[in-house]
């Protein structure tokens, strides 16, 4: 597969049909470059309350620097509201494992990948794939996930 460095791909676990199950987790895998940005889109997928404000909506900016790649998922617009669910952000192409991994500026833990989805808040690193996953939970505030090198 071929991607532009910069982009954000979200995605969902495989379901059959699009109401088979709440999207859980939400996972955004973004490919690093100096700056890349999305839009996450999302509305109840049977109604046409999106033209009433009914949606959910989100930026999503990266950013690379020497000492950090950082995710900020923007506030969320509309009026509709998801299942309560997880996220997922993998950073692709580290290579090295990071000094640390903040979220919101708070440092959070390490923990083996294995374990990572049973938990809230949480990071792995694939040292094999040069893969960096983080996990917290969404809220209708701003996130930031900052992993440092």
């Amino acid at each position: 597969m071929f991607v532009k460095a910069g982009a954000i791909i979200p995605t969902q676990q495989v379901v059959q049909y699009t109401d088979q199950a709440p999207i859980d987790p939400l996972t955004l895998t973004a490919y690093p470059a100096k700056t890349g940005s999305a839009l996450y889109y999302e509305d109840d997928g049977h109604t046409f309350e999106y033209e009433q404000g009914a949606f959910f909506k989100r930026t999503i900016v990266q950013t690379t620097s020497e000492r950090s790649t950082e995710l900020v998922i923007g506030k969320a617009a509309g009026s509709y509201t998801p299942p309560d669910r997880s996220i997922i952000v993998q950073f692709v192409d580290m290579g090295a494992e990071p000094r640390e991994v903040l979220i919101g500026g708070k440092k959070i833990s390490k923990v083996e990948a294995s374990k990572l989805r049973s938990l809230k808040v949480g990071w792995s690193y694939d040292g094999e794939k040069k893969v960096v996953m983080v996990k917290t939970s969404e809220q209708p505030s701003e996130i930031v996930v900052e992993v440092q090198r």
